[in-house]
């Protein structure tokens, strides 16, 4: 029961941490001292969490943006609530320990959720009526409003995201919209961080037709514009040598306007100019990748036989 608790505590530490991310500096030190109430394997544990987090992201948590923030303190509060009162129980705790526990912990997370509703209850915090945000393979979208459904027996709130693509309107449960990836557009930096990443050497794609296809499929599903950029450079480099197939067509052309779009809504430039931009980082990435390939070639002729 103790290792469960002390994981607990240590998910609710790193949520503070990322809370309060302006006030801590980059020194361990000061890490440390924010968890002094906590027991050394809080501490330590608390840490690995926000090693990792640090790690994905690239950048210390004080160096977070609010959008960030937001995504990690809701997968956080997420783990937390999942712990249910049947695996508490089946840790020692009794049923009605298990219950006051987790309700403590519901509460907890939730007051350190950056999602509150608003006054009225007619729209969420994190994701505002008209705010812009990406909706996986589909791209940009507006939130119009927040809507109160009965799905069977469950009352349900749902974001009604009306996309920019073809003026559709698709519902997004508010409960498991980070899971589904609806997030918000990308920053200008995290743009230009974009666009030079096009201009990078890649891998060359999977000679397999439907290997190809599926990992291209999978990446686009995710809804990172880096990953389908990724996939947009692979056809696009695919597409000088000989004419895609139908299914790799559709795939091109979607990747390129989630890429062109995001990109234009964060740079504030028209989708041509962006485009533009796109079509030099590629012929510079494809330069490199070509020069790379003729000297692995020619480094494999000159071995002896």
């Amino acid at each position: 029961m103790a290792t469960i608790f002390n994981q607990i505590n240590s998910l609710y530490h790193a949520m503070c941490l990322i809370r309060h991310r302006a006030d801590i500096s980059a020194d361990q030190t000061s890490k440390h001292k924010s968890l002094i109430n906590a027991s050394l394997s809080e501490q330590r544990e608390t840490l690995r969490i926000i090693d990792e987090i640090e790690s994905v992201e690239g950048i210390p948590i004080e160096s977070f943006d609010e959008r960030r923030a937001n995504v990690h303190l809701m997968l956080i509060s997420k783990k937390v609530l999942e712990l249910t009162k049947k695996e508490l129980v089946a840790a020692g705790c009794n049923v009605d320990q298990g219950e006051r526990v987790l309700e403590k912990l519901r509460h907890d997370a939730e007051s350190l959720q950056p999602d509150t509703t608003a006054q009225g209850g007619t729209t969420e915090a994190n994701f505002p009526i008209g705010q812009m945000v990406v909706y996986p393979n589909h791209g940009l979208g507006k939130i119009e409003q927040v809507e109160q459904k009965q799905i069977g027996a469950r009352s349900l709130r749902f974001y009604s995201l009306r996309l920019s693509a073809n003026n559709s309107l698709v519902l997004v449960p508010v409960s498991n919209a980070v899971e589904v990836g609806l997030r918000l557009p990308i920053s200008a930096d995290e743009a230009e961080r974009l666009i030079t990443a096009l201009s990078d050497d890649f891998t060359s794609p999977v000679v397999d037709y439907a290997d190809r296809f599926k990992n291209f499929s999978e990446e686009l599903r995710t809804g990172d514009v880096f990953k389908v950029a990724e996939v947009l450079k692979n056809l696009t480099y695919l597409s000088q040598d000989k004419p895609l197939s139908f299914r790799e067509q559709r795939l091109f052309e979607r990747a390129r306007y989630l890429v062109v779009s995001e990109l234009s809504a964060a740079t504030h430039q028209q989708e041509r100019a962006v485009g533009h931009r796109i079509d030099q980082a590629f012929v510079r990435a494809f330069a490199k990748h070509r020069t790379k390939t003729r000297l692995i070639v020619n480094s494999k002729w000159r071995e002896p036989s």
